[in-house]
C-alpha cells in the first residue's frame, strides 16, 4: 500500500458508495450538487464509477473521456479521472486531474485533500500545503471525522518544518477527530522531539502506545518512549515500559536490543549481554549489536567469547575498521601483543584517520620489541592528535632501545616536563635513564 493511500485511507475513495450499499453507484457527494445530478452525463460518469469500483479501469477511463468530450466542465468526471490515475500510477495526470476538478467547484472535500496528498508526496509541500488547508475547511461527504482528522494529520505533516506550532495545533486536531488512532500522536511526539521538548515527546509517545494497533506503530511509540526516558535521566521508566513491552511480545528483537542497551547504559553488563544474546537468537544479524555485545564481554574480562564476536564481526565485513582497532585491542589486553598488530595494522590501513589506533599500535609494537614501528606509529599519530606525557614516555623508550640517545634524552626530557607527578615510576625510570645515557658519553 502506498503511503498517501495509509494516510488517507478510504477518503481516496470517497468518490464512490460501496457497491453493496447501493445498486445506481452514483457518488455521495453529488448526490447534493443538483447541476451534477441533472448533467446529461451523469447516468455516463456514474457507470464510469461502477467500472471503477471493479477495477476496471481501461473501460472507465474510455468512459470518463468520452464525457469529458461532451462537457469537459464536468467538475465531477474529472475528479473520477484523477482518482483513476492515481491508481494506476500515473500521478503527473492525476494532478492535472484533480486540478481541472477543483477550478470547476473548489468546495469539495474530497479533491482538495487527495491533490494535497499527491502533491505532497511529489515532495510539493508549499503546493499541498493550500489544498490540504481548503480540505480542512470543508466538509467530506463520507466519514467525516475520521476523513477530516486525516486532512488536519496531512497538513500538519507538509508545514512542520516551516510552522512546528500550527502543525502541532493540527496535529492536536486530528487526535480530537481520530480519538482512538496513534498516528496524530505520532507526529506529535516526532515534531516535539526535534523541538527538544522531551517530557512532551514522552507523553505523546505514550499515549501514542496505548492506542497502537499495528507492529510498527507499537514499536515506534516504545521506541520514542524509551528514547525520551533515557534523554530525560528516566532509564527507571524506560526499563519499565520495556519489561512490559516484553512480556507481552517476548520474540520482538528489536525490544531486547533496545533493553540491553539501557541496561548497559546503568553499568548492567551481563544482564545487558542476555538481552543481547536474546536479540541475536532471534535470527538478527545486525552488525551493530553483534559490536555491542563483544565490548560488553570485553569489559567483562571475557575474552574469549569477546574475541569470537569480533572474528564473526570481521567475518562478516572484513572492511569494518572499528572492527578490527577493537579486536586488536581486545588482544593487547590479554598481552597478546604480537597478535594484535596485524589487526591494528588493517584498521589503520581500512581507515587511516583512527587517531586512538595509532597510540594503541605504537604500544603494541613496542611491547613486539618493533621498535621503529612504534615510532612510525606515534609520529603518524602526532600529525591529528596533540602529544601527552605517554607518548613522550613510549618515544622516548623506542629510541633508547635503537640506541639514538640524543633523541631519547630529549624525549625523556620532554616526558618529564609534561608528567607533573603522575607517572612516579616512569619518572623514576626517565631520570635513571638520563643519567644512564649522560654516563655513556
Amino acid at each position: 500500500m502506498r503511503l498517501r493511500e495509509a494516510i488517507a485511507g478510504f477518503v481516496v475513495c470517497a468518490a464512490l458508495v460501496d457497491a453493496g450499499a447501493a445498486q445506481s453507484h452514483t457518488t455521495v457527494r453529488h448526490r447534493r450538487v443538483e447541476t451534477a445530478e441533472n448533467s446529461p452525463t451523469a447516468q455516463q460518469i456514474s457507470e464510469a464509477e461502477a467500472e471503477i469500483a471493479k477495477n476496471n479501469f481501461s473501460k472507465a477511463e474510455s468512459l470518463l473521456q468520452s464525457t469529458l468530450a461532451q462537457n469537459p466542465k464536468d467538475y465531477r468526471a474529472w475528479y473520477d479521472l484523477g482518482f483513476l490515475h492515481d491508481a494506476l500510477n500515473k500521478h503527473s495526470e492525476a494532478v492535472a486531474d484533480y486540478k481541472k476538478s477543483i477550478d470547476l467547484n473548489p468546495n469539495v472535500f474530497e479533491s482538495n485533500l487527495n491533490l494535497g496528498l499527491l502533491l505532497a508526496q511529489q515532495g510539493s509541500n508549499s503546493e499541498a500545503e493550500k489544498y490540504l488547508r481548503a480540505a480542512t475547511r470543508l466538509k467530506p461527504n463520507v466519514q467525516p471525522g475520521s476523513a477530516m482528522g486525516r486532512a488536519w494529520l496531512a497538513l500538519g505533516k507538509v508545514i512542520e518544518d516551516h510552522d512546528p506550532q500550527q502543525a502541532l495545533n493540527a496535529f492536536h486536531e486530528a487526535s480530537k477527530l481520530q480519538p482512538k488512532d496513534a498516528a496524530p500522536h505520532l507526529a506529535s511526539a516526532g515534531l516535539l522531539e526535534k523541538q527538544g521538548q522531551l517530557t512532551q515527546a514522552r507523553a505523546e509517545y505514550k499515549q501514542a502506545l496505548v492506542l497502537a494497533s499495528g507492529a510498527d506503530d507499537r514499536k515506534t511509540s516504545l521506541a520514542g518512549v524509551v528514547h525520551t526516558a533515557i534523554a530525560t535521566n528516566s532509564s527507571a521508566e524506560a526499563e519499565g515500559a520495556l519489561r512490559e513491552y516484553l512480556n507481552q511480545n517476548p520474540n520482538d528483537f528489536s525490544a531486547h536490543v533496545m533493553m540491553g542497551r539501557i541496561l548497559a547504559n546503568q553499568d548492567k553488563k551481563e544482564e545487558a549481554i542476555a538481552e543481547l544474546n536474546q536479540a541475536t537468537g532471534a535470527g538478527t544479524t545486525d552488525l551493530q549489536i553483534l559490536r555491542e555485545k563483544a565490548q560488553l564481554l570485553s569489559e567483562l574480562k571475557r575474552y574469549d567469547e569477546a574475541a569470537a564476536s569480533y572474528k564473526e564481526l570481521i567475518q562478516q565485513n572484513p572492511k569494518d575498521a572499528g572492527a578490527h582497532h577493537q579486536y586488536g585491542v581486545l588482544l593487547m589486553q590479554q598481552h597478546h601483543f604480537q597478535e594484535s598488530l596485524p589487526e591494528l595494522i588493517a584498521a589503520l590501513k581500512l581507515d587511516p584517520t583512527l587517531g586512538a589506533a595509532y597510540g594503541d599500535l605504537a604500544v603494541a609494537a613496542s611491547e613486539s620489541k618493533q621498535y621503529g614501528l612504534s615510532i612510525q606509529a606515534l609520529d603518524a599519530r602526532a600529525k591529528m592528535m596533540p602529544e601527552t606525557a605517554a607518548t613522550h614516555f613510549l618515544r622516548a623508550t623506542a629510541y633508547d632501545n635503537l640506541k639514538e640517545f640524543p633523541k631519547a634524552t630529549a624525549e625523556y626530557k620532554e616526558f618529564l616536563a609534561s608528567s607533573d607527578g603522575r607517572y612516579p615510576e616512569k619518572e623514576w625510570q626517565a631520570r635513571h635513564r638520563l643519567i644512564a645515557i649522560e654516563k655513556l658519553k
